[in-house]
């Protein structure tokens, strides 16, 4: 009997441990897996980051040329990588290429002439018909073909930048650009409702629908239209009237009345009727997490500059008052000097007597001031000046020394300026950079959907990023 409950025991005791290492075996596997996944978008976000700072590095000589301000040179240093770091990757890509692990280079060299041909016809007319587009027409046709190809997450961000940019822009006022947006609006709007009706003629299997060269004809203005966009967009960057582009993405197009803040329930929405795919909400919602850890500097340099700013202004306005008070108060003592010398002359009308006396006044005062000429009485004369010049000296001190410090805070003032005007510009390529990323990952109907269903307004990339990434996050906790 003993011998039946040692075994009872030791069985219900390995039944335990068996339990226990199986518990510790599921915990490391999730574990593993959770791992995994985090190397996935770790290693998903390191690839984009490299490609984000080779299209600035891009950027950089493309337009490194034309940087003829110190303020240009700057910027330009500051948003990508050095030259040395851009020879390695090209070294590396040149041996990856001759190893044949790197399929997607005879694709760009492809697409290269028709970049270059649909460039020339977007800066010669906004009317004629890009090159090279074909291709993807065909595939859009049958399922979401982004525009953007297979690995060049940055394609049409180098595509738009490598566009003669629009002339004329110093003068341009919002309704102008509302109304240029507008009418790309309206024939993007007609490409569609083509595309939808030749989709849905094809899938009735319809004999008199659309044929194949009317797809190729709207997407091939849809693709001209989004370009012109884009480029008109980074035009008004190079003008300095980045300002138009952000009351743009706040505008409403038929009213001209200016959002507080983007309507991200209606980006929700638009969102949900382009049928983006998995793969498309994943690549959206990996570039937006990369483009927020490349923005986080920028903004957290411009909020701390902004509030020295508003610091600064305000000891600068309390400096300005305490110097109208000092001179109030000079203006005031120099007024009580003049009076009894004002006082004096009129004190009396002049007779016979006093005209005698003054006079003999007139006399004795000439003969003093021989006197005085002569070497007499000069010491208490200079110690009088000596004494009036100090008081002076000492009336006038506060003030230069206000004044100077004046002096130092809008100096001071002028740099914070200066350091901001490039910190906007450099935000402001960065939010171009995610923007040709987000479009480069939709299919050219995608993006003019997105813009019709958005009219009145204009879509902003990073609200559509925003609403994309947190469907996404749910859907992957679902």
């Amino acid at each position: 009997m003993p011998r039946f409950a040692n075994a009872e025991k030791t069985r219900k005791r390995n039944t335990d441990l068996i339990q226990k290492l199986q518990r510790l075996l599921n915990a490391s596997i999730n574990s593993h897996n959770n791992l995994q996944q985090e190397n996935r978008l770790l290693q998903q976000e390191f690839q984009l980051l490299k490609s984000f700072c080779d299209g600035l590095e891009w950027l950089i000589q493309q337009t490194g040329s034309q940087a003829d301000t110190a303020e240009e040179q700057l910027l330009l240093q500051q948003v990508g990588l050095h030259m040395e770091a851009r020879t390695a990757a090209m070294q590396a890509e040149a041996a990856a290429r001759r190893s044949g692990t790197d399929d997607t280079s005879s694709r760009t060299a492809t697409d290269a002439p028709d970049r270059a041909g649909s460039s020339n016809s977007l800066s010669s007319s906004g009317d004629a018909a890009g090159s090279g587009s074909g291709s993807d027409v065909d595939a859009e046709r049958d399922g979401p073909q982004t525009a953007a190809p297979a690995g060049d997450v940055t394609w049409l961000f180098r595509r738009v930048l490598a566009m003669p940019p629009v002339q004329g822009l110093e003068a341009l006022s919002l309704a102008d650009l509302t109304k240029e947006y507008t009418g790309m609006v309206k024939e993007m709007s007609l490409c569609v409702h083509f595309h939808e009706a030749a989709a849905a003629s094809k899938q009735a299997n319809d004999p008199s629908g659309y044929p194949a060269a009317s797809g190729l004809w709207q997407a091939d203005r849809i693709e001209i239209n989004i370009c012109r966009f884009l480029l008109m967009m980074y035009s008004l960057y190079l003008a300095k009237r980045q300002e138009l582009v952000q009351a743009l993405l706040l505008v409403n197009c038929d009213s001209l009345t200016l959002l507080q803040e983007p309507d991200k329930q209606h980006h929700a929405w638009v969102a949900s009727q382009l049928g983006l795919s998995s793969e498309q909400q994943q690549q959206i919602a990996a570039g937006f997490r990369v483009f927020k850890r490349i923005l986080r500097p920028t903004l957290e340099e411009l909020k701390q500059l902004q509030l020295e700013q508003t610091g600064a202004e305000a000891a600068a306005a309390a400096i300005q008052m305490e110097q109208q008070q000092l001179l109030l108060l000079q203006q005031r003592q120099q007024e009580k000097q003049q009076q009894p010398q004002q006082q004096r002359p009129s004190s009396a009308t002049p007779t016979s007597d006093s005209m005698q006396g003054s006079d003999d006044a007139a006399i004795a005062a000439s003969s003093s001031a021989s006197n005085a000429a002569a070497g007499e009485g000069s010491v208490p004369s200079l110690a009088a000046a000596a004494a009036q010049g100090a008081a002076m000296s000492a009336e006038f001190a506060p003030l230069s020394a206000a004044h100077v410090a004046y002096r130092q805070r809008l100096d001071e003032q002028e740099r914070r300026s200066a350091r901001i005007s490039v910190l906007l510009r450099k935000d402001f390529l960065h939010r171009m950079l995610h923007t040709g990323y987000v479009y480069g990952c939709l299919s050219w109907y995608q993006q003019a959907k997105l813009m019709c269903l958005m009219f009145p307004y204009c879509p902003m990339p990073a609200c559509f990023a925003t609403v994309v990434t947190e469907a996404f996050e749910q859907a992957a906790k679902a």
